[in-house]
Order: structure tokens, then sequence, then C-alpha cells
């Protein structure tokens, strides 16, 4: 009599927990290994890559990306406005791909030599693109939230701004 009414509750028990679950899709494990493209494409991502637009204001913008293998990056944006004057700023944060999806998160910029942090809670220094193409020599991505394309080409490490 106790084995059969164990084997109720344990069956109820066991009913419940089924019962509960949001989905019956299944998912992989946390840790489950980079398939060979993610890691490839994780691998062409890190280095130097410069870009040069035009801006909707008619002035022009170049950066300077510099991706690390440990998921951090350094862009130097360069800016010349219509009336000649030119900007440059240093910003710094994390980067990553998942799928087919570049995503950034700015931390903050530098000043001279002094780092001066984001405010983290600010949901605009969170920011997801979509991949159109990438190789170890080009990198095109559009940005979900404002859908801007960018263009990268891969440059050497020792590059440095053209003359605008």
């Amino acid at each position: 009599m106790k084995a059969y009414i164990l084997l109720v509750v344990g069956s109820l028990f066991l009913t419940g927990c089924t019962s509960s679950l949001t989905s019956k899709d299944f998912v992989l494990n946390a840790n489950s290994q980079l398939d060979k493209s993610q890691l490839e494409m994780w691998n062409y991502m890190v280095g130097r890559w410069y870009g040069n637009q035009l801006m909707e204001d008619g002035g022009v913008r170049q950066q300077i990306t510099e991706r690390f293998n440990d998921g951090t990056y350094k862009i130097i944006f360069r800016y010349k406005k219509p009336d000649s004057k030119v900007k440059e700023d240093i910003e710094v944060g994390q980067w990553g791909i998942a799928g087919p999806i570049y995503f950034s998160i700015y931390r903050g910029w530098i000043d001279g030599d002094k780092f001066i942090p984001a405010n983290s809670s600010e949901p605009s220094n969170y920011n997801a693109y979509k991949i159109i193409h990438l190789t170890n020599e080009k990198f095109k991505y559009k940005s979900y939230s404002t859908e801007s394309v960018y263009s990268l080409i891969k440059v050497t490490n020792d590059f440095t701004f053209p003359d605008l």
C-alpha cells in the first residue's frame, strides 16, 4: 500500500512539473561549443578596421575600430563638419557576436589619458547590429535601432587616419 501511495504522489509531482513547462522546445546546454563558423567570425572581427562615410549633415565620419580577442574594443572617431571643423572622440567598450548579430556595449570614452565611464543604465549604450557581410577583409553591418549601415575594411595595426 505504501508503494502504491508513493507511486501516485510521485506521478502527480512529475505531472505537475511537466504541465508547468513554458515550452516543449528543447534548448542546448549553456556551455555548448561554438560551431566553426561562429569561431571563424569572431576571429575575423578581431583586429583593426577602418570606415569612412558621409553623415546626414554633409560632414564626414571616419573611424578606426580595434576589437580585441578578450571582447573589448576601442574606436577612434574623427568627424569633419561641413564648416571644416574636425573633432575626435575615443570610445571604449565590449563587443561580441551571436549568430548573425554583432553587439556592442559602450562603457565610456577616453579624454586625454583619463577614462570617463558611461552611464550603464542608459539603454542607448547597448547596440545590436545585423551582420550583412563579414570576411577577413570587409565588414558590413546594419543597426537594428537606427537602420544605419556601416562598412569597414580591415587595415594593418599601424594604420592611421588619412587626411580629411
